[in-house]
């Protein structure tokens, strides 16, 4: 069996990624939701000299090619509180998306995201006669909603599957989770890290964006409640009575991003001790990594924790949620301090002895930046590429 056509289904507005990672020029409202190494670039670089069709679910229609490469946008997201117009929209998503996959006709389909697409994109394989390969991003914790339950336990039945040749995930904390969640065994599943250009997180090729007579406290990320927004505001409370130069500054934007600035002008209205920063484009992101004075992650839950790793990487001491891969990522205390995810007091005390002790806070971001350049991991492209030379091979 010969792997010459793939179609891949993530979420994202793939069209406007394409355009971008070809030099082209995306929407003017287009804002990319992942890092300097997108996920797209490594998806299309593990399937080189393929033929390709993405899709992405999202809130807009749109279609791009680019050579052998087709990019679908698919509206099926919607803000709408109307369940029955969710409903519509996903479905007749998923019928456009299972049209122009039968016409494709592909020999591999890879389903990238949570688990509420498994069951739909396995059966599509099935249907073509492709092979199927999940690549997970999150830890698959049961739902309380019975209509998500009823995917979860679908899905579950189809990452089982025998006939499904790896399963894909980024770090070892969602190995191992599968593997004692679900009785899935380790040599079943591909482990895969991002890889960066060294040039990146070397502090000789950085713009510091801070004023230096600061205290510079940083959060970079989605402003949503699953990133443990809601404990900003107290915690800017807190810290800018003990720390007189504190300047908190918060990069990305989000669905909560009003609310976390009307809270943050009652605590402090002439906005001396936080900024909000908006959205960064990906590369620049790495000057406030490497000149941050503590790198802040109070998240709820996190697959990987791609921001905490590319910190990591510049030598940031990083205070971060004691949750999912996060613990595997860091020994408290050693190279990193954890904290449970909504102990406010807890994040305070941690930041402010990084304040007053400049040698543990120094260490501590020496060590971890030593421990993230030296894995020696293959990245998502190399495993794409070895999974098909053993699908061929098998085959042949």
């Amino acid at each position: 069996m010969k792997i010459e056509r793939v179609a891949i289904i993530k979420d994202g507005s793939v069209a406007d990624e394409l355009r971008l990672l070809k030099g082209l020029e995306p929407d003017p409202m287009f804002r990319p939701r992942d890092s300097v190494v997108p996920y797209i670039e490594e998806l299309i670089n593990g399937l080189s000299e393929k033929k390709l069709m993405i899709f992405g679910r999202t809130e807009k229609n749109d279609s791009f090619t680019h050579g052998t490469i087709t990019a679908h946008s698919i509206d099926s997201t919607s803000n709408e509180s109307c369940l029955p117009v969710r409903l519509f929209k996903r479905i007749r998503a998923d019928r456009r998306i299972k049209y122009k996959i039968k016409r494709f006709n592909p020999d591999l389909i890879i389903s990238f995201g949570i688990y509420n697409q498994q069951p739909f994109l396995y059966k599509l394989s099935r249907d073509v006669g492709s092979v199927f390969l999940p690549i997970i991003v999150q830890s698959w914790i049961e739902p309380g909603c019975k209509i998500r339950k009823c995917l979860w336990r679908k899905a579950v039945k189809v990452i089982k599957k025998k006939n499904i040749p790896s399963i894909f995930v980024r770090g070892h904390y969602l190995a191992d989770h599968l593997n004692k969640q679900f009785g899935l065994p380790q040599e079943k599943i591909t482990i895969y890290y991002p890889r960066y250009d060294k040039k990146l997180y070397r502090q000789d090729n950085s713009r510091n964006p801070f004023d230096n007579r600061c205290y510079n406290l940083l959060f970079v990320g989605r402003l949503e409640s699953d990133k443990g927004i809601e404990i900003l505001p107290d915690l800017l409370d807190k810290l800018s009575q003990e720390i007189p130069e504190l300047k908190f500054s918060i990069v990305g934007n989000g669905s909560r991003e009003k609310w976390l600035e009307e809270k943050l002008l009652i605590i402090d209205k002439e906005q001396k001790h936080w900024e909000m920063v908006g959205y960064v484009e990906p590369l620049q992101i790495f000057d406030y990594f490497l000149n941050c004075n503590v790198y802040l992650m109070p998240t709820q839950r996190e697959g990987f924790g791609k921001t905490a790793f590319e910190a990591g990487l510049c030598g940031a001491p990083i205070v971060a949620s004691r949750v999912d891969n996060l613990e595997y990522m860091f020994d408290d205390r050693v190279d990193g301090m954890l904290i449970e995810w909504n102990d406010i007091d807890g994040f305070a005390k941690a930041i402010l002895e990084l304040y007053n002790d400049r040698d543990f806070a120094e260490t501590i971001g020496r060590k971890i930046s030593t421990k993230f350049r030296n894995i020696k991991m293959q990245t998502l492209t190399e495993s794409l590429k070895e999974l098909i030379l053993n699908i061929e091979k098998k085959n042949k």
